[in-house]
């Protein structure tokens, strides 16, 4: 099974990456994972060089840096993915943000299905009737898409967002997903203006659930793409494998905050004295910052014996980031 993760060349999203690629490498699931870097200038940062050397890489310049909307890089960075390379597409693979990790491999039951795109299940969030309450003018922002209430009510048991279990679709049809979440960001964002409730920066996962559904695509959830939010309880871990290091807003909470570190990378020291909540999935996540602290000390296991950048992840700030 194959693992993708779209990033762009930011401090705060390659920390982020270089947690999930040790996580990988300490599960065996190395040769597995590939990670899109999407760089703003001519050449991509010498942080982003030095990560892409961890695991199977690919470079793209950054298409959608003036529509200011930075979850619409998700489906744009696919889309450039299966441009260049559109195996990924027929063998199909799992998508994931960079902040999430595993405690295992996954194990999605794909038997007797060809095909088809797999959602971690958000419940009721994001189906008609909730859209419905959140929006002022529903029939507006499906418009964005080209996709009807009819629609919407046909999958309405069946939505979701990343990750997600990305197989047979074209360049062409993610590249719209990309332009649409833009379009539904700005629309959502009016309508906000004017006292909806919606969630503006959930736009690109709507566009996700509402193109599937307009293009008659099969669609499923997986249970198996249930991640864990970070704030949550290991007690209440079961049997899903995915901890997601977000929800946390404040460090208060006693939970490692990732927020705190766009300016600065938690890989750069130990001073960690305001993370208390040792019961939760933040927790987990602490721990694979530190292992991935003493790991990159060592060039044979992050450049394979072949030497490498001793200044690595040099262009990180040291500074304290409270």
């Amino acid at each position: 099974m194959s693992y993708v993760s779209i990033i762009d060349d930011s401090l705060y999203l390659l920390w982020q990456q270089e947690v999930q690629i040790q996580n990988f490498r300490k599960l065996g699931l190395l040769e597995q994972l590939t990670v899109v870097i999407l760089h703003a200038g001519e050449q991509p940062s010498s942080y982003a060089q030095d990560v892409s050397k961890l695991c199977r890489s690919y470079f793209f310049r950054n298409g959608q840096l003036e529509q200011h909307y930075p979850a619409s890089n998700k489906p744009y960075g696919v889309a450039r993915l299966l441009e260049d390379h559109p195996h990924y597409a027929t063998q199909g693979f799992v998508l994931m943000d960079s902040d999430m990790i595993l405690t295992a491999p996954l194990e999605l039951n794909l038997v007797g299905e060809q095909g088809g795109m797999r959602f971690a299940s958000t419940g009721d969030t994001l189906n008609l009737s909730f859209v419905q309450h959140k929006l002022l003018e529903l029939d507006s922002a499906l418009s964005k898409v080209g996709v009807s209430r009819e629609d919407l009510l046909n999958y309405n048991h069946i939505v979701g967002s990343i990750p997600l279990w990305v197989q047979g679709v074209s360049s062409e049809f993610v590249h719209k997903i990309a332009r649409d979440a833009v379009a539904l960001h700005l629309e959502f964002g009016r309508q906000a203006a004017l006292g909806a409730t919606i969630e503006v920066w959930t736009a690109e996962m709507y566009a996700w659930n509402w193109n599937l559904y307009a293009a008659g695509l099969a669609v499923y959830n997986a249970p198996e793409l249930d991640a864990m939010w970070a704030w949550e309880p290991l007690s209440s871990l079961g049997a899903r494998k995915i901890i997601h290091a977000a929800g946390v807003f404040k460090p208060e909470s006693g939970h490692f905050c990732k927020l705190l570190y766009h300016d600065t990378s938690p890989l750069e020291y130990r001073d960690f004295a305001y993370i208390t909540r040792q019961d939760c999935c933040s927790w987990l996540y602490l721990q694979a910052v530190l292992e991935t602290q003493t790991v990159r000390q060592d060039k044979k296991i992050y450049f394979g014996g072949a030497g490498g950048m001793a200044d690595f992840g040099s262009g990180t700030k040291t500074k304290k980031p409270f």
